[in-house]
């Protein structure tokens, strides 16, 4: 069984899945489900959905070692201000997963806080609870 490529609309670029006459992006009409090797070239480069360069990703990666910029190009990106979906959805997937760390080390600090406090205020007598501890001590 051959191998199929992926299949993109000539018009606007979007990926195709399945064999669908229509394009569900544009609603351009489209021959047959068949594999064309005319028409099923990778989208231009001005495509919402053109390919992005590895030098264009190693750019972005640049940008997000700078503190302060990387946040606000995050932002930006995630909230539609760029033209690649690629970028928009990386923007999305690395601010849900600040968002997601970032809950998840304040519960852990509130609650070893709340166990220091209900020990007087000092970690000592609450450490001194756990012998195993005392051993590398």
């Amino acid at each position: 069984m051959a191998r199929r490529s992926q299949r993109f609309c000539p018009i606007c670029g979007f990926l195709l899945l399945g064999d669908h006459d229509v394009c569900l992006q544009c609603g351009t009409r489209l021959k047959g489900g068949e594999f064309d090797p005319a028409r099923d070239v990778p989208p231009p480069q001005d495509s919402p959905y053109g390919v992005i360069s590895t030098w264009n990703w190693f750019g972005t990666a640049l940008l997000m070692l700078v503190p302060g910029v990387n946040l606000v190009a995050l932002i930006l990106w995630a909230c539609g201000k760029c033209k690649r979906i690629q970028r928009r959805n990386f923007a999305r997937g690395v601010l849900l997963a600040l968002a997601v760390l970032l809950v998840a080390s304040m519960l852990i600090f509130s609650t070893l806080t709340l166990i220091v406090l209900r020990h007087g205020g000092d970690p000592a007598a609450y450490f001194a609870a756990f012998p195993i501890i005392n051993w590398f001590t």
